[in-house]
């Protein structure tokens, strides 16, 4: 009775919409998108939105804070950062953010701005009762709904279509968070012992030389995410400068992913520049098993897809265990930051080694240990960071360095080496590059501000993988590089060019005893225009064409879409329109465009075959509390391989609390 009972109020929460509060103002996520749009790696949204949302409750003092303070949020580059601290050595403190024109920030940017930074001091409440503080909590919750069709579910699946979750949070910005998140794919069951997944945390700050306590579920993250990453990393992307890790060391974990976060407690003490972060950990883990000859349970390797919708995938839900140790120092002191770490993983069961030869490195062990040194520090207007790691084990090694510089308003620039063991494989690295191991290369980019309205930006990586990867049977190279030139017309129109050509490895299509493998060249040429065509008016026009030239074939691709988002009724009403064409014969050309999504729920579209899609979405403000959004979705398309017509459709929907 007990369970039917937990069963009914969970479907009665995933149902019933609950209050929504604190959010990232309309104006700075509409920004945000635009933002991402310039991104050329795929990654968790989620992820940047939880830091974002940490900067609305911890707003950077920007008379006070450092360069690392500065650079750690995601919409402040490093050349700027710089700009920053330099202005204020020279002319004090500002007195209006709006003097961040003078250093050559765009308008737009400082409206971006504007809900993660302050003019004020870091400032805390001087409460002491915990009674008070508890009194002075605020709620964050919300859920989402999804349903996509077609949905392929493997056959015995449990649980209807529909993915959901929902998360819950109570908390007061720089003293407490605490709260749970839970969801189901599809397919799951809404309660199998319990929802699907669940996460809780506890959350504590600035408590005397406490300076952050985590119990339940936490992130961590240090230098350059070699061994700890976490969070949205930028990548490769038309803003060369945003190639350096940030991380907030620790935080609250509040995300849907099952396995990558920490299950336990850990503690950050600060002694006046130095800080100390102690972290303990125990996470059940799925793992593909099977019966050895004798009937006894091996372990195949790990699950990490977090599916549970059939029997058997249920059956191997939670049957190993992944235990963490770890410890960290680490000292600021002005523009510099030296760091060293030291983390021990337990596993529960060890894996038998895989017969596939390019997971020879994969550990297979009972255990792994990583130490790790990482540095950053300013001169002048050059900013050097770096970390170097290893791992005991397998005596597998692993370095990243890089150099940002900026030479007054005209042009910024950087650089990047990487170096990683094929055999160097940590659980949380995140670490730049195309994969954070088995991989070797050099990036280097620079932009340029040639006018007050014309940018030209340029990066060229090349890489080399010494080790053989998935379905390529030999060490292999490549090469990616990117221009762009953007001309902001006026303040209303914005537009850019972007030529891109990369150099991938790929596999070719033969059944020889020896696979062989080639290497694919790809360009790309893409023309985007945005318009404000009044202040309630916006629209988008974008043309991509691309070309891949692989094992003597060609295979010529082509995308357009209109895009229009416009307010009605006082800014009450808010819709999207967006209609694309693609024509795209070749599965390994794919075009990639970022697509709006509802609060909190980014994506990234993928065009194959050859047809249509669209979408259309809405926000309508009830009231000043209430608000109710949706999103529906639509694609129908010719196969390229098989020449059938398939048909793609999506509802969301969302409704919003906020008082």
């Amino acid at each position: 009775m007990e369970k039917i009972r937990y069963f009914f109020l969970f479907l009665f929460l995933f149902i019933w919409k609950i209050p929504l509060h604190a959010q990232i103002p309309e104006e700075a996520k509409e920004a945000i998108e635009k933002w991402l749009e310039n991104s050329e790696s795929e990654g968790d949204y989620s992820q940047l939105m939880e830091e974002l949302l940490f900067y609305t409750e911890h707003p950077i003092p920007l008379n006070q804070a450092d360069y690392d303070e500065l650079v750690r949020c995601p919409l402040i580059s490093p050349a700027q950062a710089i700009s920053i601290i330099n202005h204020r050595n020279k002319f004090g403190v500002f007195i209006h953010i709006h003097e961040l024109q003078v250093l050559g920030f765009p308008p737009e940017q400082i409206i971006i701005l504007l809900p993660f930074i302050t003019l004020q001091p870091d400032f805390k409440e001087n409460i002491t009762r915990w009674k008070e503080l508890i009194s002075l909590g605020k709620i964050q919750s919300f859920t989402t709904v999804k349903r996509k069709t077609p949905t392929e579910l493997p056959q015995g699946s449990m649980g209807n279509t529909l993915s959901q979750s929902l998360r819950f949070r109570y908390y007061l910005p720089n003293y407490f968070s605490m709260g749970f998140s839970m969801e189901k794919d599809p397919g799951e069951k809404y309660w199998n012992r319990g929802p699907d997944f669940i996460s809780a945390h506890l959350f504590l700050e600035n408590q005397g030389k406490i300076k952050t306590l985590a119990l339940g579920d936490y992130v961590l993250g240090f230098g350059q995410g070699l061994v700890m990453g976490s969070g949205f990393g930028m990548g490769k992307s038309a803003m060369v400068n945003m190639i350096k890790r940030t991380p907030v060391n620790l935080k609250a974990y509040r995300g849907i992913n099952e396995f990558q976060f920490h299950r336990g407690m850990a503690i950050r003490l600060k002694f006046g520049k130095l800080d100390w972060i102690t972290a303990i950990s125990h996470l059940r883990l799925d793992s593909r098993t099977q019966s050895d000859t004798n009937g006894n349970m091996i372990f195949l390797n790990p699950d990490l897809d977090g599916l549970h919708r059939t029997e058997k995938e249920i059956s191997g839900k939670k049957t190993n265990t992944r235990s963490m140790l770890g410890s960290w120092l680490q000292q600021t002191s002005g523009n510099s930051q030296y760091g060293f770490g030291v983390c021990y993983y337990l596993y529960g069961n060890a894996s038998i080694p895989s017969p596939d030869l390019y997971k020879l490195f994969d550990p297979n062990k009972e255990s792994q240990s990583f130490f790790h040194f990482f540095q950053s520090k300013t001169i002048g207007r050059i900013h050097a960071f770096s970390e170097w790691a290893l791992s005991p084990e397998n005596r597998s090694k692993a370095a990243v360095a890089g150099i940002l510089t900026t030479l007054g308003k005209w042009m910024e620039s950087s650089f990047i080496w990487r170096h990683y063991d094929p055999g160097f494989i940590a659980p949380f690295s995140n670490a730049f590059g195309n994969h954070s191991s088995n991989e070797t290369g050099v990036y280097s980019g620079i932009r340029l501000f040639i006018k007050s309205k014309i940018i030209l930006s340029q990066y060229i990586d090349m890489y080399r993988n010494p080790w053989l990867q998935y379905r390529i049977y030999n060490s292999s190279y490549g090469m990616d590089n990117l221009w762009q030139l953007e001309v902001q017309m006026n303040k209303k129109t914005h537009w850019y060019l972007r030529y891109r050509l990369q150099e991938k490895p790929q596999a070719e299509n033969n059944t020889e005893p020896m696979k062989l493998s080639s290497i694919n060249h790809m360009q790309s040429l893409r023309m985007h225009l945005s318009s404000a065509l009044d202040k309630s008016t916006e629209i988008q026009l974008r043309g991509e064409y691309s070309i891949s030239n692989f094992t003597g074939n060609t295979w010529k691709s082509s995308m357009f879409f209109f895009h229009i988002q416009r307010s009605l009724l006082r800014n009450r009403l808010k819709f999207q329109i967006r209609y694309t064409l693609f024509d795209v014969p070749y599965f390994y050309n794919r075009i990639f465009a970022f697509e709006n999504q509802l609060y909190y729920d980014f994506g990234t579209a993928s065009f194959y075959g050859a047809g249509y899609s669209g979408f259309f979405m809405f926000q309508y403000k009830l009231n000043y509390r209430w608000k109710v959004g949706s999103r529906l979705s639509y694609m129908k398309y010719t196969d390229a391989v098989t020449g059938t017509n398939q048909d793609k459709s999506g509802v969301f929907l969302q409704f919003i609390y906020q008082n």
